[in-house]
Parts: structure tokens; sequence; C-alpha cells
């Protein structure tokens, strides 16, 4: 293992374990060094953003990637057999939030994994923030921090302008699409 990731690692499971206090479980800390490193080593290069969710209790991971790309049909989600539904948490406008289920089921166990893209577009470009595939229960455990992440999330196009996500037809509505002014002849004055 080269030094620098090394010394990463222990400066990660150091915060980590500070930041969990008493609810740090981990007596030895091999085990989720592993995962870390797996993670860092499986980081996608095209990703603007790359993070790892690490719960206190047991050595694995939720892995969350954020892409800035041209953007594809948003049916595409659908098609692939996603639930698509709209998401307006965002501070970078309307999207949607695509939602892949798998049961596996085992010997002695059944596992449910959940893989979650949340799209927004504003055309020719769009935002894509993936949960890797991961444990129902650890995708639940991430979802306040995620939706942490998409609340203040801000992406800036290759000009240099911000980027905002315009309403999806057929997935988000637009404002006029739920906000419509009662007209009864009444007047407002001062």
């Amino acid at each position: 293992m080269e030094g620098t990731e090394r010394h990463w690692l222990d400066e990660v499971v150091s915060d980590v374990a500070k930041s969990w206090g008493e609810d740090w479980t981990f007596q030895d800390t091999d085990p989720i060094r592993s995962v870390l490193s797996r993670a860092l080593h499986g980081r996608p290069d095209e990703a603007l953003l790359h993070l790892a969710f690490v719960p206190p209790d047991f050595p694995l991971i939720g892995t969350v990637s954020i892409y800035a790309v041209e953007a594809i049909p948003v049916d595409s989600w659908a098609t692939e057999g996603f639930e698509v539904d709209s998401y307006d948490m965002a501070d970078l406008g309307p999207g949607i939030q695509c939602i892949e289920q798998e049961r596996v089921v085992g010997t002695e166990e059944t596992l449910d994994l959940i893989h979650a893209d949340y799209v927004f577009t504003d055309g020719p470009h769009m935002v894509l923030v993936t949960v890797e595939t991961t444990m129902q229960e650890l995708f639940v455990a991430m979802l306040p921090g995620l939706h942490q992440i998409l609340g203040s999330l801000d992406v800036q196009l290759p000009d240099g302008k911000d980027f905002r996500s315009s309403p999806i037809p057929g997935y988000t509505p637009d404002v006029e699409d739920v906000w419509n002014p009662i007209v009864d002849g009444s007047t407002i004055s001062r």
C-alpha cells in the first residue's frame, strides 16, 4: 500500500471514529480500511465527486458519485425498469428519483438491494447523483445525509454558469402546473 493511501486511510478512519463517538464499535479497523481502500480504487474517473458513507457498526460502506454529463433521455430509467418519481428537494432544481430494487435469495439469508439515481437536466446537460447498489438498510441509513447533499449541491457548467435543472415533462410539475390564479373578478389594492 502506497504511503499516501495509508495516510489517507489513517485520517479517514480516525475522523469517522471521532464523528461517530460512542457509537463507533470497531475494535479492529482493518475491515473498514479494506472497504475504504476498495472504494478508493473503484472510484469512477469521470465522477466530479465520489463520497463514502461509513456506518458505525459494520464494515460496509455506501458510495455516492456525482456526474455532470451530456443529457440522455430521462425515459431511459423507466425503460430499464427503475421506479421513477419526481424529486424536488434539490437545490439544483426539479429532478427525478430513479430506484431499482433487487431481492437476492440465498441459502441462509435474503438480501434486499437498492440502486438509486437522482437525475437533473436543463436540456443539453445532466447532473446525475448515483447511489451504488447497496443493502436496503444501508440505503435507508444514508437518506438523511443524501438529502442534505442534494439540498446543497451546486454544479458549475464548463462555461462557468451554475447548473439549474428544468422541469421534466411527465415527471416533475412546473410552477404553473400546480399554482393557478383563481380568477373571480376580484382586485387587490393597497
